[in-house]
């Protein structure tokens, strides 16, 4: 590699660089912002929905165990409605944290340079924050689920 073609890429990366570090204007912000709220609004519909959808499998399946009268079915039923709904309430918990996460990380590129860092960094803790209590929840959940149907054998 010649020194112009090294000088260039360096050049070139520091240039990259200092475009990610650099404060954006407040109309730019608040066009990104809009956009992400827009964007995580959607993602957490659709994961609303599939939590709906899932919450009316479980009854079905429950109320057809039921029909059937068999108590085994029935808890089973029951076990499985629950470790389903918990998963599913769990991914609508973590599409609302991201879409606010990412909604949190463009409102830090409209910070002085100085302060991004720290804004990006409590925006990730947050996040963090919010995914273990939905994976905690979920387990619990689950583990839950798991002891009703083992204490039914």
């Amino acid at each position: 590699m010649t020194a112009i073609k090294r000088l260039a890429l360096a050049s070139a990366c520091a240039f990259a660089l200092a475009a990610c570090q650099q404060q954006e204007s407040p109309e730019e912000v608040r066009e990104d912002v809009a956009e992400e709220q827009r964007e995580g609004a959607e993602d957490v519909a659709e994961a609303r929905e599939d939590l709906r959808e899932t919450a009316a499998d479980a009854r079905e399946d429950i109320g057809e165990a039921i029909q059937e009268g068999d108590p085994e079915d029935i808890v089973e039923a029951q076990a499985e409605g629950t470790r389903d709904l918990a998963q599913a309430r769990y991914e609508e918990t973590l599409a609302r944290a991201e879409a606010d996460y990412r909604v949190e990380l463009e409102r830090c590129d409209g910070l002085p340079v100085e302060q991004q860092d720290s804004c990006e960094q409590a925006a990730e803790r947050s996040y963090e924050a919010a995914r273990s209590a939905a994976e905690s929840l979920k387990q619990t959940r689950t583990e839950a689920a798991d002891v009703a149907e083992d204490e039914y054998d």
